[in-house]
């Protein structure tokens, strides 16, 4: 991709969960079975939140903590988040 980082952003975590195959199988094994990394964000909010519905409340990190190669990084302060999403960004692993 001639050097530029993918970044996706989804509204609601449970978006994420509605076919996580090909990017789990994808991205996060590449840099175990082939030797290479492809650099990706994805980036969701997750946890309770009083203006959503009941389904869009469900926290994904649990299916995301498994599979090799995907770094989950969950900020506390506003401050946190962007320094941790320049920090994903320069990942050179998706995150």
């Amino acid at each position: 991709m001639m050097g530029g980082r993918a970044i996706a952003e989804y509204q609601f975590a449970p978006f994420f969960l509605a076919n996580p195959s090909p990017l789990l199988t994808l991205i996060a094994t590449r840099p175990h079975t082939q030797n290479y990394s492809i650099p990706a964000v994805f980036r969701f909010p997750c946890g309770y939140n009083p203006q959503s519905n009941k389904y869009h409340q469900t926290d994904p990190t649990t299916y995301l903590a498994k599979p090799l190669g995907i770094k989950i990084v969950v900020p506390s302060t506003p401050g946190d988040a962007k320094g941790l999403m320049k920090s994903a960004i320069r990942d050179p692993d998706a995150v």
